[in-house]
């Protein structure tokens, strides 16, 4: 792989993301930006029938169950940056949604900047 900076530019849920490796001996990620959030596409009536057949098994509401869809897709993105104990990267929120997601991530307000 050639030396160098790297923009990669990918959009979550989408099949390119899924499954890609950015490693050559080391880490190739210095930063990770997050730009708007993935939610399900509600609109798909695969999706709309996961969300109900979800929502049916474990008791939740359809709002909590496409929150933990979200948060799910937003975790395994933030995992691709993250793939030996050793990675550091530095992880950009852009969109103040994701306030909603601190938990669930693992964080708290003062463990990350969150830019709007």
């Amino acid at each position: 792989m050639k030396t160098g900076k790297y923009l990669v530019m990918l959009v979550m849920r989408a099949k390119e993301s899924e499954g890609v490796e950015f490693r050559d001996k080391e880490n190739l990620f210095e930063s990770l930006v997050l730009v708007g959030l993935p939610y399900p596409n509600v609109s798909d009536d695969m999706v709309k029938k996961r969300i109900e057949r979800l929502s049916k098994i474990t008791g939740r509401s359809k709002d909590l169950i496409i929150h933990d869809l979200t948060a799910i897709v937003i975790k395994q993105t933030i995992g691709r940056a993250f793939r030996d104990p050793n990675d550091y990267v530095k992880v950009y929120l852009c969109d103040s949604r994701y306030k909603e997601y601190f938990s669930d991530l693992g964080l708290t307000e003062k463990e990350i900047k969150l830019f709007v």
